[in-house]
């Protein structure tokens, strides 16, 4: 299963992203069965992959987008995960 965001501008800046994406992966981590959560997004993109350590997801390393052409500019991605046993409570959004 995939799931993806998209927050117009007017909306970021609200911990809105924080407060969905962290009920999300703590309902995951904590079904039986499923065991990990990966989430993955451009290097660039420091906002998600900030938001993702926020959320006490860990990097676990970079790939290519198999969709996308070698050398486009949005080829390269970082993942990260959490994983059943590595979860805790999420720390607050900074307000």
């Amino acid at each position: 299963m995939q799931i993806a965001r998209r927050i117009g501008a007017s909306w970021q800046g609200r911990s809105l992203a924080y407060e969905a994406a962290g009920l999300v992966i703590d309902r995951g981590v904590s079904s039986p069965g499923l065991e990990r959560i990966v989430a993955y997004t451009v290097p660039a993109n420091e906002r998600s992959w900030r938001l993702m350590e926020r959320l006490g997801m860990r990097p676990i390393g970079r790939f290519e987008h198999p969709s996308l052409p070698s050398g486009h500019e949005l080829w390269p991605h970082v993942a990260y995960d959490r994983t059943a046993s590595a979860r805790r409570d999420r720390p607050r959004p900074p307000e």
